[in-house]
């Protein structure tokens, strides 16, 4: 039997929200995220701090997703995620997948890492530390990676542009 443990967003009742911050103020060893939309000021910080904390953070985005709006929200993240050491990823095209993985620790569900689906949507998740679900999840990351475009410091694009036109090959680390 597997343990989950169901999370939510109500208005006035950000239980998603609240769960990945714990988790990555937590995170002593990695975090890796696959999200379609990265926007939210507070999970932006919170994995900036884990960086420099020591923790290996790494996060998966779509080259080009579904709202012209929230690809230069993507941009902006992108540009604070590089400027402070944590990897990114362009996956080619757009993903819908919502996952993060804290430590042997996943969460995963309709929630982007958006204000809306944060704090405002009714966006339900799931959470669970069973190594078969959690290995399961970073195997679906490691998948996506290794069909993406790993981001580089020198990362340079004006709003609009795919984040592809300007990616450097996937490199090991």
């Amino acid at each position: 039997m597997v343990e989950i443990r169901p999370l939510y967003t109500r208005p006035a009742d950000p239980q998603i929200l609240r769960a990945q911050l714990a988790a990555i103020r937590a995170a002593r060893r990695e975090i890796l995220i696959e999200q379609a939309y990265v926007s939210d000021d507070a999970i932006v910080a919170a994995l900036v701090a884990a960086r420099r904390r020591g923790v290996d953070v790494r996060v998966i985005l779509p080259t080009r997703g579904d709202s012209g709006f929230m690809n230069s929200a993507n941009l902006i993240a992108t540009r604070a995620f590089l400027k402070n050491g944590v990897r990114v990823y362009a996956y080619p095209g757009m993903t819908h997948v919502k996952v993060a993985l804290y430590d042997g620790w996943a969460i995963v569900g309709s929630a982007n890492f958006d204000k809306l689906s944060l704090r405002v949507n009714g966006e339900t998740c799931i959470a669970t530390s069973d190594p078969g679900f959690v290995g399961r999840c970073d195997a679906t990351c490691s998948s996506a990676i290794s069909r993406a475009r790993r981001k580089s410091r020198s990362f340079r694009r004006r709003a609009g542009r795919p984040m592809s036109r300007t990616s450097s090959p996937t490199s090991s680390e």
